[in-house]
């Protein structure tokens, strides 16, 4: 016989006036609870494809890097409703993408006022994430 614990109650041995709304409270939040993990999980899946986009389009938008350079990428985006895309790894994930450990990568994730460009040198990119298209574009030479 299947016994159905709820609470620490047995509840096949109440009448059915009391089980039938306790397992319908089971049943609506195991359905709340299976939908949200399912929703949870298209938003990983979404923020992983948004990091692949992004370092894909770089590599493809610069595909060699002079030497000595330094990637300037703003907006890269954090978070994808509550999945992270890039917290602490960004530059990593850059540096191996192109297989070069000297490649300087800095990373802003809010556009920025335009005064550290007068700072940069002739070896720089500058890229920037546009999240409303999925799209990077460079900026500047």
């Amino acid at each position: 016989m299947l016994v159905i614990v709820a609470g620490g109650l047995d509840l096949m041995r109440r009448p059915l006036t009391l089980r039938a709304p306790a397992i319908a409270l089971i049943v609506l939040v195991f359905m709340l609870w299976s939908r949200q993990l399912r929703m949870y999980g298209e938003d990983w899946q979404a923020a992983g494809d948004i990091a692949r986009t992004l370092i894909e389009q770089i590599v493809r938008l610069v595909p060699n890097p002079p030497a000595g350079a330094h990637m300037h990428v703003h907006d890269v985006p954090l978070h994808y409703q509550g999945a992270s895309v890039f917290i602490t790894s960004f530059d990593i994930v850059l540096r191996e993408a192109y297989a070069r450990p000297d490649l300087r990568v800095t990373v802003t994730t809010a556009a920025t006022d335009g005064s550290a460009e007068s700072d940069r040198q002739a070896a720089d990119v500058v890229l920037r994430w546009n999240s409303a298209t999925g799209t990077v574009h460079r900026l500047g030479g």
